[in-house]
């Protein structure tokens, strides 16, 4: 069984998760030790009664991420606009390392 994941989302966030448009989120080590999943690890986090399957990747620069374009589609910015949060800027733009979780509904 799959430990049980909390991590914290903006409303609109959620509504990205939900409808399908967001499958990342990049946290700083602090978040990350708030989370306690260990890099490499999946566990369960449930949104609005669905369960979604989320994995830690890990500490990454925006490279190691899978580049600018793709952080910025997992991410949903092509909906949203810029992102909320200038920790994501910095990553964004090369200048700081964030933890990177994937998620994906489970059916």
């Amino acid at each position: 069984m799959s430990d049980l994941v909390r991590i914290s989302f903006t409303a609109r966030n959620l509504h990205l998760i939900s409808i399908g448009l967001k499958t990342t989120t990049l946290r700083s080590p602090a978040q990350a030790a708030k989370i306690n999943l260990k890099v490499g690890h999946t566990g369960v986090m449930q949104i609005r009664g669905v369960r979604y399957r989320v994995t830690h990747v890990g500490l990454l620069n925006v490279d190691e991420a899978g580049g600018r374009r793709s952080i910025w589609n997992s991410e949903g910015f092509d909906y949203t606009g810029e992102p909320m949060f200038a920790q994501t800027m910095e990553f964004l733009d090369g200048n700081r390392k964030l933890h990177l979780y994937r998620f994906e509904r489970i059916w």
